[in-house]
């Protein structure tokens, strides 16, 4: 019985251990200054899908770059990871990936004051968004 506790407690661990190693081996605090980062490019994307009538034909890079054209260095804190971003019906999401742009990390749709997805604290995902934006913004 002991033996199947302490194999229990050790599989948690490597399993919990591992996905964060894959994740480019971040740190919380690395994580938590990103999601600050990220809740301003996830607010200028919003602004810029619901303001600025961006281009349909734009790609993810272009329209990130469209909303924040004010402010450049907003895209900085995630260079070495991928970032992508989900514009329509004038809403805005963005999505933070491992570097290989494979394990998603952080997800925020604009319309909400605080990050609204932390990932990196989950089971390893695939780089894609899960963020209902009908049902999440008002």
């Amino acid at each position: 019985m002991r033996a199947h506790l302490f194999a229990l407690i050790g599989l948690t661990c490597l399993t919990a251990c591992s996905s964060l190693a894959t994740a480019q081996a971040v740190t919380e605090e690395e994580m938590l200054v990103k999601a600050s980062a990220l809740t301003k490019v996830a607010a200028a994307a919003e602004s810029a899908a619901r303001y600025k009538d961006p281009s349909p034909d734009f790609s993810e890079r272009d329209f990130l770059e469209f909303s924040t054209q004010h402010d450049p260095s907003l895209l900085e804190p995630f260079t070495g990871f991928t970032l992508r971003a989900l514009w329509r019906d004038r809403r805005g999401v963005v999505l933070v990936c491992s570097a290989d742009g494979t394990i998603r990390l952080l997800e925020d749709a604009g319309c909400t004051a605080e990050l609204d997805k932390h990932h990196w604290r989950e089971p390893e995902s695939p780089c894609e968004f899960s963020i209902d934006v009908a049902g999440i913004c008002p």
